[in-house]
């Protein structure tokens, strides 16, 4: 098990190091795919994981926690596509 966990680590940081594109590295969101991993988890948990449900709902205006947690995800959801929009 330890060397199937550490041929698993090898091979992400081959990946991530030796085959990254290097111009790139300073740029937001591109060092690493956690930024995008947090961005997704943050999505399921102030969303479809949290109190929202596949219905209809209307918008949550108020400043509780969860309303302020999903309008930032929402909000870093949006500047990652606007990124997105300089590679295309």
């Amino acid at each position: 098990m330890a060397h199937l966990v550490t041929s698993v680590v090898e091979k992400y940081n081959d990946i991530l190091e030796n085959k990254s594109d290097p111009r790139v590295n300073d740029w937001p969101l591109m060092s690493s795919p956690l930024p995008t991993a947090w961005i997704f988890y943050e999505y399921l948990m102030s969303g479809w994981w949290g109190s929202y449900s596949f219905r209809c709902q209307p918008v949550d205006y108020s400043n509780s926690p969860m309303a302020l947690r999903m309008a930032n995800t929402c909000w870093w959801y949006y500047i990652s596509k606007f990124t997105e929009f300089f590679d295309t």
